[in-house]
């Protein structure tokens, strides 16, 4: 092979881990040049933000974590670090009232299909977590089809230190790895689970206005 077309092919496979910036208070939270040389986001998981490409796992189901996790948000510099993540009303919230224990046990299986019980879980079109409820409020209660952004597929990735805890990614293409919380009170909530997508706006989240919303990682452990 040519020198020439061996630099285009590794020029081609560098941008195919670049994940996108998004805009908000802590964007450079989720700046990721490359597993090997990115730096610790500023108060997120080391581990999560070195080792991880987005979609990392999509095309190797085999390689794909399992199992029913409850998650926390992760983010040691905001005031929803370490707080539970739970479904009400076919949304998710940081901080929430805890309704029952099932409301915040998440699963996920080989096929990157997650569900909160027996109630799948989804992205809707306006990048809110989501999930399947007859009182659902987010888009008439049902899954969008796959695309931009709602797709369906999610990736668990553990801590390679520490492999009890895990970390909850949306593997659409083209998003990237983490996660916003959002409030009309930010300092105090709850706070609306939102993915990190490339159509995410001010439109979308409580209080119109995403500079206001907290970045954070979805820390597990097993239910």
């Amino acid at each position: 092979m040519h020198l020439s077309s061996t630099l285009l092919l590794s020029a081609l496979f560098s941008l195919s881990l670049a994940v996108p910036t998004p805009a908000g208070r802590h964007a450079s939270d989720f700046t990721q040049a490359s597993s090997a040389q990115a730096s610790v986001p500023p108060g997120l998981l080391p581990w999560m933000h070195q080792n991880t490409p987005a979609g990392f796992n999509m095309f190797f189901a085999e390689q794909r974590l399992t199992g029913n996790y409850i998650f926390k948000a992760f983010n040691s510099e905001s005031p929803i670090h370490l707080k539970p993540i739970s479904g009400d009303n076919g949304l998710f919230y940081v901080g929430a009232p805890q309704v029952n224990e099932s409301s915040e046990v998440i699963s996920v299986d080989r096929q990157g299909a997650a569900k909160l019980g027996q109630r799948p879980i989804y992205i809707d079109p306006h990048s809110a977590l989501a999930y399947v409820s007859p009182s659902s409020t987010s888009s008439g209660g049902s899954p969008s089809p796959s695309g931009k952004p709602g797709g369906t597929i999610f990736d668990l990735t553990a801590n390679p230190s520490d492999e009890s805890q895990v970390a909850l990614i949306f593997s659409g293409v083209g998003k990237g790895i983490g996660w916003y919380a959002c409030s009309e009170q930010p300092q105090t909530g709850p706070w609306q689970v939102f993915a990190n997508t490339e159509t995410l706006e001010d439109a979308n989240v409580p209080g119109g206005d995403l500079s206001n919303c907290d970045a954070f990682d979805a820390l597990g452990n097993a239910a």
